[in-house]
């Protein structure tokens, strides 16, 4: 039994691994954004505790614990998306097609934007520590601010 469990311990992370090289994605995300995004994430974690160091603020295990819980929505947010996407039959129909499509343009918006916050946050810890941030982060929140506002706008319209 020892021996049985530990072979499927092991037999999930290989075959998702094996998987990801295969396919070079990760849950229909480029395998290229999925570690830009986990750098990111492991950033603005190291840059908010350094900002927190700095303003003599006590390391707390919440803050830790955020960061984890964040990440873990994160990938069950991105993985139903995934299961909803490969649920939908291969009829080759319209309508189908168009919920593929919809399904990936979400699945892409949101992970741009997730992305686009945990670079804001990065700045916002530096602004943190140093008391000011390079200008790149000023135009990554403009530039976030911008996206959301027009996406949300046309949703709105699709109401009226």
């Amino acid at each position: 039994t020892y021996k049985n469990g530990a072979l499927i311990v092991w037999a999930i992370p290989i075959s998702l691994f094996l998987d990801i090289l295969n396919t070079g994605t990760f849950l229909g995300i480029n395998l290229t954004f999925m570690i830009l995004f986990m750098i990111l994430i492991t950033s603005d974690f190291f840059t908010g505790v350094i900002a927190s160091r700095h303003l003599g603020n006590k390391i707390e295990s919440n803050k830790i614990a955020y960061t984890f819980y964040k990440v873990l929505m994160y990938f069950l947010f991105f993985w139903l998306i995934f299961e909803i996407n490969k649920s939908l039959p291969d009829s080759g129909s319209f309508l189908i097609t168009q919920s593929r499509h919809t399904i990936g343009f979400t699945r892409n918006f949101i992970f741009i934007i997730l992305g686009l916050r945990e670079y804001i946050s990065i700045g916002e810890n530096l602004e943190k520590r140093f008391g000011k941030k390079p200008y790149i982060f000023t135009m990554a929140e403009k530039l976030a601010e911008i996206i959301e506002r027009k996406v949300i706008k046309r949703f709105e319209d699709l109401d009226t």
